[in-house]
């Protein structure tokens, strides 16, 4: 019985971890059309730049000028049309897991692994157009559009 209880507690803990492993994974799409995906590690706000580590020797460095889309946990690819249409202005726009569209500025990415605040959850601070700054869990990200 004990051993049975031990190897079905360490599977679920295997499983909750590659979860929370898999939620880190980001894809941004450039706006010359190139994609770069790994994990996602931080955003730099001094140099205004995102950093993606597709495989442990290779870290790369996207100047978020560079970059149109950011997607947690896809592809960036079959982007929704209606999507593509309201990302078309200077706002950022923010999609929540949960379908929430937010208009608004990117305001900071913090936490999680490969950040300067490895032990805390990696949290997203977005600033609405209309409304009070919000704080929301990048594992509750889907997409983030650039603007224009």
């Amino acid at each position: 019985m004990n051993r049975r209880l031990t190897t079905w507690t360490a599977a679920l803990v295997l499983a909750v971890a590659g979860t929370a492993a898999a939620q880190e994974q980001a894809t941004v799409l450039k706006r010359d059309g190139t994609r770069v995906s790994g994990r996602f590690e931080a955003w730099n706000r001094n140099n205004n730049s995102l950093y993606l580590r597709p495989s442990l020797g290779d870290q790369r460095i996207i100047p978020l000028g560079d970059a149109a889309v950011l997607e947690v946990g896809g592809n960036a690819d079959n982007l929704p049309a209606t999507e593509l249409e309201a990302a078309r202005g200077g706002d950022h726009i923010l999609i929540t897991r949960g379908g929430e569209v937010l208009r608004g500025r990117l305001g900071n990415i913090e936490g999680g692994e490969g950040s300067g605040k490895e032990d805390e959850p990696r949290m997203v601070t977005f600033k609405p157009a209309e409304g009070a700054e919000r704080r929301i869990r990048f594992n509750e990200v889907r997409r983030l559009y650039f603007g224009t």
